[in-house]
């Protein structure tokens, strides 16, 4: 791939630029906080930053997909890494904000690895291509001064993520190991230089769309340029969101994905979601169909936020009474034609195959299955990414349940994704904050993961502002997620308990931490509508860390502030099948 110029490193994120311009323009610019990661939060954010900006006056947004890159210069080996982004700033005050999507591990690494932004010179026209906007505007126009401030390559002061950090950094080892036909620890994408993997590619047909594996540190020494020193990473969460299985729904005769009779994904009893992403049978049956159809696949590449939170909540679920050693890369080689990028055939069961691709991104998930009859992928939830409007990208797609649960909403019915706005925009204000996700909340959906933004001291008040305003827009227009922290309505029936669930932290080979779970959060008062305390939950300890993607759910009662007892099982780290007593839902 070619490389971008490497861009200097003095002007960074807060630097700001001066400008004598018309009355009603800022005199300089300034960029408040520059994100990279995690495409589920790519559209909160977006909103988040839009009223940041009109609570500073004259608020005005720039999108536009796949142009910026993310410069990682800390070799010339280490390819650019490419993605869409939104860009909101304030005309009264010069503020900016920006964020470029990319995944979760990408966008990790971006930051540890001081990381900056790489903008086409000149500025693409605006795209319009992110509506939700609470007001339905429309694109302007990027003014000079902030061009010039995307062009000066600000270094990535956020990391937008659907996995802690340390999981992140175990995904990008587990991605560069060597392989391992045993318990998939090792995924065999090592390069030719150390702690640089080759790109894992999208197997779908005319992309070039890739992730490379690239290593870095949590603070401290950095492990390609040992002369550069890696932030101490500072964690923020954000809330939480569920997994969701996607089919395509066109085809509705008897036996195809389409017909009503497939409506689950079996995990907890008889993994039959690893009998079909593992590629052992890719037919119908798996999930109520037929046998005689075959079934397209769509995996995720390895670093996604996505694919681990699915790997490891259901493809490598287990418990004393169950197995899972194996993994969604099941017999997946990549040094072996038409495995990278990963286009190919499942085992033959009863003459039919079916097929396993690989996707990257949520998006190109959605395209695909939107697109090919008797499909199935996954997808991180969102307004955005699932867009059933006319002419958006899954007007075809249905979801389905996870054992019998449905991860959107109550009680599942025909599997039709429900639609959030209107054709021009997906605000849509929430009359019943705490209905959201009412599976998710009450722990008995499994398959989801707590967003995160990781920052480091520096930026972190800038960071935590647009987090809060994230938490807000969640709760009020934009229902992508249920908020981590609680959140005051207008009375105190409208108030929303925020997140009252979470894994359990556990530690990684290879990576030097203590698990803690806590403290996180802290009790809420509000005011408008009588006075009130939200109580959240704080689990001791010091600062979180450690991995917690597939750990044990705990269920925390914020009304009371008490933990409830919960029982405990010799419960399996889902990672590396270390044995350790961990609480878990009754």
């Amino acid at each position: 791939m070619k490389m971008f110029k490497s861009l200097a490193m003095g002007c960074l994120a807060g630097a700001a630029l001066s400008f004598t311009g018309t009355a009603h323009a800022a005199s300089t610019y300034q960029l408040k906080v520059l994100e990279a990661g995690s495409s589920a939060q790519y559209g909160v954010f977006a909103e988040a930053a839009y009223q940041l900006a009109k609570l500073d006056g004259s608020a005005k947004h720039y999108t536009v997909n796949s142009v910026a890159k993310i410069h990682d210069a800390r070799s010339t080996s280490i390819a650019d890494e490419g993605g869409n982004i939104w860009v909101v700033w304030s005309e009264t005050t010069g503020n900016v904000w920006a964020y470029i999507s990319v995944d979760s591990t990408v966008g990790v690494r971006a930051f540890e690895a001081l990381a900056i932004l790489s903008f086409p010179t000149p500025a693409p026209a605006a795209g319009n291509a992110l509506p939700v906007w609470d007001d339905a505007s429309a694109d302007t126009v990027l003014p000079a001064l902030v061009t010039t401030l995307l062009h000066a390559g600000p270094r990535i002061t956020a990391a937008n993520t659907d996995i802690r950090p340390e999981d992140a950094l175990f995904a990008t080892k587990r991605s560069l190991a060597a392989l391992n036909t045993t318990d998939y620890s090792g995924l065999g994408y090592a390069g030719t230089v150390a702690g640089i993997g080759t790109p894992i590619k999208s197997g779908v047909s005319g992309s070039t769309s890739t992730a490379t594996p690239v290593l870095f540190a949590l603070g401290g020494t950095d492990p390609i340029k040992s002369s550069q020193t890696a932030p101490t990473p500072i964690t923020l969460p954000i809330g939480a969101a569920p997994i969701v299985f996607i089919a395509n729904k066109s085809n509705t005769a008897t036996g195809h994905l389409g017909n009503a009779s497939v409506a689950n994904v079996a995990v907890k009893t008889t993994n039959k979601a690893l009998t079909l992403f593992g590629g052992d049978e890719c037919d119908a049956s798996v999930v109520g169909g037929a046998a005689s159809v075959p079934v397209t696949v769509l995996l995720r590449e390895p670093l996604s936020g996505t694919m681990n939170t699915t790997e490891f909540t259901d493809f490598r679920f287990r418990t004393t009474t169950s197995g899972g050693t194996t993994s969604q890369e099941k017999g997946v080689n990549p040094a072996v034609a038409g495995n990278n990028g990963l286009n190919k055939a499942c085992t033959t069961v009863g003459g039919v195959a079916g097929t396993r691709i690989r996707a990257i991104g949520t998006g190109q998930v959605v395209s695909q299955v939107n697109t090919v009859a008797d499909s199935i992928g996954y997808a991180f939830f969102s307004y955005e990414a699932l867009n059933t409007k006319t002419g958006g990208n899954a007007v075809n797609v249905k979801y389905l349940t996870l054992d019998g649960v449905d991860p959107i909403q109550a009680t599942y019915s025909t599997g039709a994704i429900p639609v959030c706005g209107t054709s021009t925009t997906f605000s849509c204000p929430n009359a019943s904050p705490k209905s959201t996700f009412p599976n998710l909340r009450n722990g008995t959906y499994r398959s989801w993961s707590t967003y995160r933004v990781i920052t480091d001291s520096t930026d972190q008040a800038n960071v935590q502002a647009i987090v809060n305003k994230a938490e807000t827009v969640a709760d009020t227009v934009l229902p992508d997620f249920v908020p981590f922290t609680p959140q005051c309505g207008t009375t105190s029936a409208k108030d929303d308990p925020g997140l009252g669930i979470y894994r359990a932290h556990f530690s990684l080979t290879g990576i030097t931490t203590t698990p803690t779970d806590g403290p996180l959060g802290s009790n809420v008062t509000c005011t408008i509508g009588g006075t009130r305390t939200l109580k959240t939950y704080a689990l001791g300890g010091t600062t979180e860390a450690g991995g917690d993607v597939g750990g044990a759910v705990v269920y925390f009662n914020p009304a009371s502030g008490v933990q409830p007892s919960v029982t405990t099982n010799n419960y399996t780290n889902q990672y590396e099948g270390q044995s350790s007593t961990l609480p878990q839902l009754p």
